[in-house]
């Protein structure tokens, strides 16, 4: 067998391996789409995610001196009641900072820096769980 007679039926190969490929990829992609799906629909996970919807809900005091966790927390809430991420990453990053500040804030009541603990923690969750499913 010359190269040449050997490139000709390599090439022959290339369709057929795509050939049996594609329907397995596309078998992959509708199996992970619906477990995604069944686990997001899950009580378990709506849970976290209204926990953490009704936490920024009581964090949020429209007020001079947390203008800037405010609209980070309307943000937080509204990714979570619609569904769609108007937060960044930067942005979720920089609430956790600042709920970590008012978390270990001595001024604030100890309901608040509970409420900013417990949405802290529950803001890992949700992040941990939406990257478990990508």
């Amino acid at each position: 067998m010359t190269f040449h007679e050997f490139l000709v039926y390599s090439l022959w190969f290339i369709p057929f391996a795509l050939l049996m490929a594609v329907p397995s990829i596309v078998a992959q992609f509708i199996f992970l789409h619906r477990q995604k799906k069944i686990y997001q629909d899950s009580p378990f996970f709506s849970s976290w995610k209204r926990l953490q919807t009704e936490l920024a809900d009581t964090l949020h005091h429209p007020h001079i001196g947390a203008e800037e966790v405010d609209s980070l927390l309307e943000k937080l809430e509204t990714f979570t009641t619609v569904g769609l991420s108007t937060i960044s990453n930067g942005d979720r990053k920089r609430l956790m900072v600042l709920l970590q500040e008012r978390a270990n804030d001595p001024t604030q009541t100890s309901s608040e820096r509970t409420r900013a603990e417990l949405l802290l923690i529950t803001m890992q969750k949700v992040k941990h769980d939406e990257m478990a499913m990508v």
